[in-house]
């Protein structure tokens, strides 16, 4: 018979390389049910091997063979060392908790050569199995009270992206923008459309991971997207976006057109948990020309009520106000 502590000890050994690979960065799914699977095999090995030793087998001979099958296999790219791909991050980043739906009340401030402007805006969105929608009305200053745009994005359709405008002191109607708009400053500041997606765009991009590097503390994948030539209202040739690693969150970006260096940067300097979402409560575009677009969050919400879908409706912006008044009487303050 074998000693129970020689056991405890064999087995011990035996699940030593799956405790390794568990402290490392997670893994691919494919390469958890290939060590996963190697390890109970081992496992019964050892079994098989107790047995025979009470058939005969000695002490030495046993415990050769398991040191044998405890040693750590050398894993392949494919298995406990294996990197996840530029499509998984952005599948990761793209299915992150947003709040579903969720509201949040903001200031954007613009500083400029000579010049300073603040808005304040309202923003409430919602996920869908074929992308997000989000409303964004502004509250102040009282001049522009009720602009209001709504963003539609579309996963597979074209174009993948809607945008409609209502600005109640000029036409006071609802206007569709071209996509060949998306590229300019929202409000005059450096967040064009395009840069305040939900989501990170798929059908016409193409992703690639550049490296790794720590951003405000946290590490992060870069993760390069180059635009193909036919898609309209991209006002860059490539990005970098910094994906966080322990959680999928965008840490900032960095937009080029055809020099060597970013026209623009984004970075969050600040970030919240609230209601179970990770968010930004401070961020920051800079250009390179010296102007900057800072958004700060003053509340928000992201569980436990509830929006109406014609919120989501180019047709109804004009009569939104007192709603959206009564839905921001609902945010917490962060």
């Amino acid at each position: 018979m074998i000693d129970c502590r020689y056991w405890r000890w064999a087995t011990t050994v035996a699940a030593r390389p799956t405790k390794i690979i568990g402290e490392r960065r997670r893994c691919v799914s494919t390469a958890q049910r290939t060590v996963t699977a190697r390890m109970r095999f081992r496992m019964v090995l050892l079994v098989a091997l107790s047995l025979r030793t009470e058939r005969g087998w000695g002490n030495r001979a046993f415990f050769f063979c398991l040191l044998i099958l405890a040693v750590p296999c050398r894993s392949s790219p494919e298995q406990g060392q294996a990197r996840e791909s530029a499509s998984d991050l952005v599948a990761q980043y793209n299915a992150r908790r947003i709040g579903n739906p969720g509201a949040r009340r903001v200031t954007v401030e613009l500083i400029g050569d000579g010049y300073t402007r603040q808005y304040r805006i309202i923003n409430v969105w919602r996920s869908r199995s074929t992308g997000a929608e989000m409303l964004s009305s502004l509250e102040s200053p009282d001049g522009l009270r009720g602009t209001s745009y709504l963003q539609i994005e579309r996963q597979g359709a074209e174009p993948d992206m809607l945008v409609y405008l209502y600005l109640p002191a000029g036409q006071r109607r609802v206007i569709q923008v071209l996509p060949s708009v998306y590229r300019e400053g929202l409000l005059g500041s450096e967040f064009s459309y395009s840069d305040l997606r939900l989501r990170l765009p798929v059908q016409g991009y193409r992703y690639s991971i550049t490296g790794q590097t720590v951003l405000n503390g946290y590490r992060a994948w870069k993760v390069m997207a180059r635009v193909d030539a036919d898609v309209q209202g991209s006002s860059w040739s490539h990005a970098i976006y910094y994906l966080a690693q322990d959680y999928p969150f965008m840490l900032g970006a960095d937009y080029y057109t055809l020099g060597p260096e970013p026209f623009k940067r984004m970075r969050v300097e600040t970030m919240v948990m609230i209601d179970g979402v990770r968010t930004a409560s401070r961020m920051v575009m800079r250009n390179v020309d010296g102007r900057s677009t800072t958004i700060k969050l003053l509340e928000s919400r992201f569980t436990g009520f509830r929006v109406k879908p014609k919120f989501f409706s180019p047709e109804t912006l004009p009569t939104l106000d007192n709603e959206l008044a009564s839905l921001a009487a609902k945010l917490h303050v962060r």
